[in-house]
């Protein structure tokens, strides 16, 4: 029953629930290289599943000389912006899920 059930949902573009949760999973590992260099304020943002407010915080912490070459990156930027892909694709996954109607 559950076979039939996945194939009917993966027919209608919904991503298995042990999919999401792999996912997650991943993404607590990334969360956890991050911690150093989380803010309170990304902290937040990712409690709120606000990728746009976390990824400007992120963004924020590497500035750029005039000819568009990286002038300066903060300590922990590269695992930031790691975790931010990661967030944002699990956020996508889990997302799709909630704007399908589910079988």
């Amino acid at each position: 029953m559950d076979g039939i059930l996945e194939k009917i949902n993966r027919r209608l573009g919904l991503i298995p629930k042990k999919d999401i949760e792999d996912k997650r999973l991943q993404l607590v590992e990334y969360y956890n290289d991050c911690k150093p260099y989380l803010t309170d304020d990304m902290k937040r943002a990712i409690n709120a599943e606000d990728i746009t407010a976390f990824g400007d915080m992120v963004s924020a912490m590497r500035s750029y000389n005039p000819d568009n070459t990286v002038a300066r990156s903060d300590p922990g930027w590269n695992e930031l912006f790691s975790f931010e892909i990661k967030f944002k694709e699990y956020l996508e996954m889990k997302n799709k899920n909630v704007k399908t109607k589910d079988v």
